[in-house]
Parts: structure tokens; sequence; C-alpha cells
């Protein structure tokens, strides 16, 4: 079985380092495959519920509303609160009094605000006396002119489909306050004023959008760039790349000094099989294997992977297939003087991301020392130009 032989032979597997003991075989453990480090977070498990409850729901009367409906409805310009709660409407998942009754919580299930109907999501949020006049009072009066929607879904992708920015996120905006409404009247607490509810609303999502206007614009501005690093350490950057028709994957590390000069770069392609952290996880170990073989004791070591950056510095046990790869990694660091682990963007990583791309370029692993490849010559003097 060729096809087998090459996966098995791919499997990561890292070669101690001659001052890093073998480490004692684990014994089987139990793994939570909805976390990166395999243990079980009510987080995790929460996220996984709101996938498949997302997958099973959001299509009664349109097949085709699990894709573009769910896309746009979470990509509105609203707070998180205002899309979570559309998103519980739309799965027909709100306590309304219909839903209470169904389950003899409530004696009744006519609407706390007129006391006319049932209290579905489409009555309460659309079709109530209160809704009606805040809707008709609004910019989005039009919409109540259309009867061509049977139930609240198809009202919601009605705005989704033939609605832009900021009509969708009003549309959003004020049946979220209508629901307040409803919750303070049912509490017995001071109603909302339906005529100026749509103003109200307005000026909600005029400035959210406004104040997120301004949040991207102060990111936008901030330089990231290549920092030299201080003496008498020395800077490694790693990167790795995945070359999926060739089915596997390049590392490459550039090392330089506190004036920006390269000191040494190193790249290799290596078979590549099964999941991207371990894979990351054997890139990270190759470049940090090549820094202490190539005398430098005392590094900063960069790179962009957040998850390995955050299980190599928890203090907790990873229960996931590289926990192994990740102990013997953390014996490898005590072999440094000085090591430390920076997370940067990739334009900081420019160097060996290059690097990384050109190790396809080559059958075996290549260093170069007190030097670097001349195609990395102009990445080094712009990382030295800010």
């Amino acid at each position: 079985m060729p096809e087998e032989a090459e996966r098995i032979k791919a499997v990561p597997l890292l070669p101690p380092h001659k001052a890093v003991p073998l480490l004692p075989p684990h014994k089987d453990i139990p793994v939570w495959r909805g976390t990166s480090h395999g243990r079980f977070t009510t987080q995790s498990a929460y996220k996984i519920q709101l996938r498949e409850l997302q997958n099973k729901s959001g299509a009664p009367s349109n097949p085709r509303r699990s894709n573009i409906f769910w896309q746009k409805l979470w990509g509105a310009d609203v707070p998180n609160k205002i899309k979570t709660f559309m998103w519980r409407t739309c799965n027909s998942i709100l306590p309304t009094k219909t839903k209470l009754f169904q389950r003899g919580i409530v004696a009744s299930s006519s609407c706390p605000v007129c006391h006319d109907e049932a209290e579905t999501e489409k009555h309460i949020l659309w079709e109530c006396d209160f809704a009606r006049e805040a809707w008709t009072n609004s910019s989005l009066e039009i919409l109540c002119h259309r009867t061509d929607t049977e139930s609240w879904n198809d009202l919601v992708e009605l705005v989704l489909l033939q609605k832009s920015k900021p009509d969708i996120e009003l549309f959003f905006t004020m049946a979220w306050r209508i629901w307040a409404n409803r919750n303070a009247t049912w509490q017995n607490n001071p109603q909302l004023n339906a005529k100026t509810l749509g103003t109200y609303a307005s000026t909600y999502v005029e400035e959210y959008m406004e104040a997120n206007k301004k949040l991207e614009t102060s990111l936008s501005t901030v330089k990231r760039h290549w920092e030299p690093p201080t003496e008498p350490m020395f800077k490694m950057n790693v990167a790795w790349q995945s070359f999926n028709t060739r089915h596997s994957k390049g590392v490459g590390a550039v090392i330089r000094d506190h004036s920006g000069s390269i000191m040494a770069a190193f790249c290799e392609e290596f078979p590549s099989s099964g999941a991207d952290l371990p894979m990351a996880a054997l890139a990270l170990s190759k470049a940090m294997q090549f820094g202490l073989e190539a005398g430098f004791q005392k590094l900063v070591v960069e790179f962009t992977d957040s998850q390995i950056g955050a299980l190599l510095t928890s203090k907790e046990d990873c229960f996931i297939e590289l926990d192994e790869m990740l102990t013997q990694l953390r014996a490898l660091q005590r072999e440094f003087s000085q090591l430390s682990y920076h997370l940067v963007p990739r334009s900081c990583n420019m160097a060996a991301k290059t690097m990384a791309g050109y190790s396809k370029e080559n059958n075996e692993p290549s260093f170069w020392l007190e030097e670097g490849p001349a195609f990395l010559l102009p990445i080094v003097i712009a990382d030295l130009s800010f």
C-alpha cells in the first residue's frame, strides 16, 4: 500500500537532540476534540452545539436559507447581542408566551402587550399594535405594505436580500428594541414610545457604525514592522507554509543581530500529513534545532501562529497528539541560555515566510551561516527602513 506507507512516513516525529532526554511513553487518556489542547471547556461545547443548531435549522420555507441567510445575518454591523437576538428569533427559540404555554410555564399564550393574539415571534415583533406603530413611524415604513411573508424568517430574509446597510442594521435594532418593550410591559415597567422608537434605533445604529469606523481607522494607522533585537540577543523569525499539491510543508528561519544583519538562514521541505498543529510544531522544532546547532544560545523567536504560541507558554498539559512534541520542544528550549517567544503579524515575518516558500526549490535542507541568500536582501533592507 504505497499511499498508506507515505502517510505513515509523514507522521511528525521530533528527533531528540543529543542533550534532550527521551520521554517516557504516555498513558492512553480521553481527549476532547473541541479544543486545540484536548481539554474540555464549556465554551467549546457551546460552540459545537451552536454549529449543529445552525446546520439543522433556518430553512422552513426556503432550502437555500442556510447559506446566504445566515452569512448576512451574522455579517450585520450591529453589536453581537443584537445579532444573537436575531439568530434566536430565526431559530424560534425566543421565550414567547406561546412556547411558555406549551411547556406549561404560563396559563395563557396571549400577547402581553396587546392581549389580542397568541404571542409568536412574528406577532410580537411585527404584527402587534405597538410593533406596527413603531415600524410605521420609522424609515422602514415601506416594509409594512409587504404581504408576501408568511413567517418571521421570510420577513427577515426579505430584508437581508433586498435591503442594504444601514437598513438591515436598523431593522435588527428595531426588532431588538420592540422585544425590550415587550419585556418591560410584562414586568410592569414603563413602556417605550412606539413613535420615537425608530428615531432611537437610527441614532443607535449611526453611533455604533461611526464608533466601529473610528476603531478600524485607528487600527489601520498602527505601523507594524520588524524590529531588531537588543544586544546580546539574536532574533530568529520562523515561518511555515503548506504546499497542498505536494502534500508537504516548508519551514523557513532567518536569524539577525541587533543591527539587522543576517547571521544565519535555514529552510527545509518535509512531508505533511494530519492536522495543522502537529505540523506547525514540527516546523518550529526544526527551526529551533537549527538555531541551537548554529550556536545561537540567546534567541528571541518570532512567528505568527497564535495557537502554537499559546500551547508552548501554557503550563497545563496538552492532551492531543502533539503533546509529546510540545514536551520535547520545552525540553529543547532549556538548552538555550536565554529564549523567548513573540507573536508577530505577517508584515513582521516576511523574510522567514520567503524562506519557507523557497524550501520547495531544494531537495534537502538548506543552510546559510554569517550570510543569507541574495533574494532576502530587498526584504532585509525594507525591514530596516522604518
